[in-house]
């Protein structure tokens, strides 16, 4: 049991860290970014948090994590 508890706190933090990096560290142009361009003026632009990103990237964390607990199981 601990090491499913391992998976899962390497799975949060990973998805926390990349959450971090991908809000406040990312470009609009990276691939792995969560930021949106909702309008774009001369003066400013606007950006959000994408959602769909958001969802995409937390889906992606969750079969990770899973597919690492289903082999940690198998390991025993």
């Amino acid at each position: 049991m601990p090491r499913l508890v391992a998976v899962f706190l390497f799975t949060l933090f990973s998805f926390l860290f990349w959450l971090y990096f991908a809000n406040y560290h990312s470009d609009i142009s990276d691939w792995w970014t969560v930021n949106h361009i909702i309008e774009s003026t001369p003066e400013n632009e606007i950006i959000t948090m994408s959602p769909t990103k958001l969802f995409i990237g937390l889906s992606a964390f969750i079969l990770i994590g899973t597919l690492l607990s289903i082999i940690v199981m198998k390991r025993k």
